[in-house]
C-alpha cells in the first residue's frame, strides 16, 4: 500500500486514489501498530508519539487531495 500510494503521488498518476490509499495505510497502521491504549507505563509514550505523526501525515495527505481537487 505505501509503495503504491507514494509511487502514485510522486508520478502524479491518480494523485487523489494514492493520497487516498496512504490514509488508509494509516489508519490500519495507527489501530493496530501505535495505539497508545494498547499500551500502559514507559511503553505508551514512543505509541503516543508514533500516533500523532500518523495524524500529522495524514494531514499532509488531507491537503495534498485538497490542491488535487482545485
Amino acid at each position: 500500500m505505501q509503495g503504491i500510494g507514494g509511487l502514485s503521488l510522486v508520478f502524479l498518476i491518480w494523485p487523489l486514489w494514492g493520497a487516498l490509499l496512504l490514509i488508509l495505510f494509516l489508519i490500519m497502521a495507527t489501530g493496530l501498530y501505535h495505539n497508545p491504549l494498547m499500551f500502559s507505563g514507559e511503553a505508551r509514550a514512543p505509541n503516543l508519539y508514533l500516533m500523532l505523526v500518523n495524524i500529522t501525515l495524514a494531514g499532509g495527505l488531507l491537503m495534498v487531495i485538497a490542491s488535487v481537487l482545485e
